[in-house]
């Protein structure tokens, strides 16, 4: 099925299940300055998906939400280091392309936005979403579990509206994965509670962000 008339949302499993090829990657990622210190650590990169499978790496550029959009962080420019070359070869990586676009029918020429974020949880409990329920102001939004350590909490829910009740709560596994219409449907993620014991737990998704390309006359 695709994302598209009433079908707002949909879960699914990757084909290949076994994320460990992209944790390493995960281990260097450059901490978010413009989050709340030790919060989480991003890398941002854009592509288009390929016909034969492949990705092409588009010139990087900053990332910027508007104000009315995203009430913590909106209208600035937040410029991040680009994700890992070895990445574009990767199986896992490509199939969430794969993934991605046949639930949404994006064309071959839309600009595919990535997002590779860990978030970090030690101590103390973390909010991952601090602008609260929320929209990415984009058509399709794709999260994607890769690991989750030593951390409870983080359940994915979907809402109709900010003021109304969820329509969803998803504890997503390493492998699986969420794609929504981000114009029609607005989501949110739970609390990160770290464990009781001395190792910090963190939280990796790498997140798919869209807009249907404009067709020429």
């Amino acid at each position: 099925m695709t994302i598209k008339g009433d079908q707002l949302y949909e879960l699914g499993w990757l084909t290949i299940q076994d994320m460990s090829s992209l944790h390493p990657s995960f281990d260097n990622l450059p901490e978010d300055k413009y989050a709340e210190k030790r919060l989480r650590s991003r890398r941002y990169s854009c592509y288009r998906h390929n016909a034969d499978g492949s990705v092409t790496k588009l010139s990087q550029k900053d990332f910027m939400q508007s104000s009315n959009i995203n009430k913590h962080v909106g209208d600035v420019e937040r410029k991040y280091e680009p994700l890992d070359p070895s990445l574009e070869t990767n199986p896992v990586f490509l199939k969430m392309f794969e993934e991605f676009r046949e639930r949404t029918n994006l064309s071959e020429n839309s600009a595919i936005e990535v997002h590779q974020i860990r978030w970090h949880c030690a101590k103390r409990v973390k909010i991952p979403a601090p602008e609260g329920v929320h929209q990415d102001g984009f058509d399709y939004i794709g999260m994607f579990m890769v690991n989750s350590h030593n951390i409870d909490g983080g359940e994915l829910m979907i809402y109709p509206s900010p003021d109304e009740a969820p329509l969803l709560v998803k504890q997503l596994e390493p492998g699986e994965f969420m794609i929504l219409n981000d114009k029609r449907l607005f989501h949110y993620a739970a609390p990160l509670v770290p464990r009781p014991n001395k190792d910090e737990g963190y939280w990796d998704l790498i997140i798919l962000t869209a807009n249907e390309a404009l067709q020429s006359a």
